[in-house]
């Protein structure tokens, strides 16, 4: 049965590849959301006895093309998911991170990093990505390689970050050429200073940087999400 999904997922890819300017509307991925929603509960036994089951599903939704234009993270369909889902992936995840190969740990955190920048954005469900990744702390590489993938995922989709507790991705992320785009993120000046003290940890301070860092606080300090919060 798996291997059926692999050849489907192989197809799939390399249909994208061929034509890589191909999009999914809001309304197609939303339907996407919908229906793998409504039907959950004709597969949630597979879900529960084996890893597997949650390992497919989620790589499925890791080939998925998500941008902003088209994720809606709040979408009731979509949340309901999440809240469904986290139970299998906290479940199985540990036995997964024992035996999942790399490239399916690729494809399968594709996926997973949906569901968590949901969370970071904002998406009010049971679902906390903090958790997951402190079951991967005996896995430091996998959990180095989600966190990167994470924050990559929320600098793509440049939506305000709104996740009281986002910031202590940097703890765990090696990527640090994406500090400087985290900053477009912040919703607060408290996350401002945490990811500005990480990238002057990171970073000889040069003329370009602050150059650069001046003019990222002056699109900041214009921004009515942010400014609203303290006049």
């Amino acid at each position: 049965m798996y291997d059926t999904f692999n050849c489907f997922i192989q197809q799939f890819i390399n249909e994208l590849n061929m034509d890589n300017r191909r999009k999914l509307t809001q309304y197609q991925l939303d339907m996407v959301f919908y229906v793998s929603y409504t039907y959950l509960p004709q597969i949630t036994s597979y879900l529960r006895k084996d890893k597997n089951g949650i390992k497919v599903f989620l790589q499925m939704f890791g080939i998925l093309p998500i941008e902003k234009d088209n994720f809606k993270f709040d979408n009731t369909s979509f949340s309901y998911l999440a809240s469904e889902l986290y139970d299998y992936i906290k479940m199985h995840l540990y036995d997964l991170l024992q035996t999942i190969n790399h490239n399916d740990w690729l494809l399968f955190i594709q996926g997973l990093t949906i569901f968590m920048s949901a969370q970071m954005l904002g998406n009010q469900t049971t679902f906390n990505t903090f958790i997951l990744l402190e079951q991967m702390r005996d896995y430091p590489e996998k959990q180095e390689l989600i966190a990167n993938l994470l924050l990559k995922r929320l600098v793509e989709l440049q939506m305000p970050v709104k996740n009281d507790t986002w910031t202590n991705l940097f703890s765990l992320a090696t990527d640090k050429h994406l500090l400087y785009n985290c900053l477009d993120l912040v919703t607060s000046l408290d996350d401002y200073l945490i990811v500005l003290q990480h990238i002057i940890k990171h970073n000889s301070i040069n003329e370009q940087i602050t150059f650069q860092l001046t003019n990222n606080f002056d699109k900041l300090i214009n921004r009515t999400d942010f400014i609203s919060k303290y006049f």
